[in-house]
C-alpha cells in the first residue's frame, strides 16, 4: 500500500475538532478540498465524509449478509431498501455475541409513515437469535433471514426487535403459536436517533430513543445473537451511527 495514502484510514471525522484546526490541518497531509468534507462532517454528520473511515474502533459493523433487495452505503454506514415493492429485507451485522453488554445507536434517514392496511411492521430494529442454544455447534446454527423478517421462522422464535414506525415490540411465541406485539416507545420518525442495548448479564434489552430511556423491552434467552435490522419498505434507510 502506498505510504502516502494510509493517512486515509485515519478517522479524521472522529476527531475533536480544536485538535484537529490546530494539530492536523497545519501537517498539510490533507488538501483543501479534504479538509472542507471533514470539518463539513464535523458540523453536519449527514453531509459524509468523503472517503475517510468513521466506523469507531471496537464497533459492530454492518456484514455483507444482506437481502438482496437491500444496499449498504459503507462510507456514510447507510442501510436502504432499494426494492420496487415492499417486502421485509434483513441486514445482520458482524459480531456475533452471547455475554458482554452491546450498544447500537442508529438514526433514521427515511421512514414511510402512511403504509395502509393497518400494518404495525415497517422497519424494525433487534437481534437475532443465531443459534438455538448457547452450545458452540453447527447443529445449532439457524438458516439467515436475509429475505424476511429475523424475529420468528417456521413457527420458531428467532429474534426480538423493536418496529419504528408503529412503537411496538415484536416477539413470537412459540407455545401458542403467534407473534406477540406490545406497545413501546414511540411512533418514530424520520431522524430520530434510537440506541439499542443488550445485556447478556442480566439477559435484558432496552431502547434510548431521542436521549430518552423507555426501559426494559425484553427478557431475552441464553443464547448467541446478531444485531439486526429489518427494512420492509422501498427508500427506507437507516443509519448506523
Amino acid at each position: 500500500l502506498d505510504q502516502h495514502k494510509l493517512y486515509k484510514f485515519i478517522r479524521f471525522g472522529l476527531m475533536n475538532n480544536k485538535f484537529f484546526i490546530k494539530s492536523v490541518i497545519p501537517t498539510q497531509i490533507l488538501n483543501n478540498s479534504e479538509i472542507v468534507t471533514i470539518m463539513k462532517y464535523m458540523v453536519c454528520s449527514d453531509e459524509g465524509c468523503g472517503d475517510f473511515n468513521i466506523t469507531q474502533r471496537g464497533k459492530d459493523i454492518w456484514s455483507d449478509n444482506i437481502g438482496d433487495n437491500l444496499k449498504i452505503d459503507f462510507r456514510n454506514n447507510i442501510l436502504r431498501h432499494n426494492g420496487d415493492h415492499r417486502l421485509s429485507q434483513t441486514a445482520l451485522f458482524a459480531m456475533e455475541f452471547n455475554q458482554g453488554i452491546h450498544k447500537w445507536k442508529f438514526k433514521i434517514i427515511k421512514l414511510k409513515k402512511d403504509i395502509g392496511n393497518g400494518s404495525d411492521w415497517t422497519s424494525c430494529i433487534g437481534i437475532w437469535r443465531s443459534s438455538f442454544d448457547s452450545v458452540d455447534s453447527v447443529d445449532n446454527e439457524i438458516e439467515m433471514p436475509l429475505n424476511n423478517h429475523f424475529i420468528w421462522d417456521k413457527k420458531k422464535m428467532t429474534g426480538y426487535g423493536f418496529c419504528i414506525h408503529s412503537g411496538k415490540l415484536k416477539v413470537f411465541d412459540d407455545i401458542n403459536d403467534y407473534c406477540v406485539s406490545q406497545d413501546y416507545g414511540i411512533e418514530c420518525n424520520q431522524n430520530d436517533i434510537i440506541e439499542m442495548i443488550v445485556d447478556m448479564n442480566k439477559l435484558e434489552m432496552k431502547y434510548i430513543i431521542n436521549g430518552h430511556d423507555f426501559g426494559k423491552a425484553f427478557n431475552i434467552q441464553l443464547v448467541k445473537y446478531r444485531a439486526a435490522v429489518n427494512l420492509d419498505i422501498p427508500n427506507d434507510a437507516i443509519q448506523l451511527l
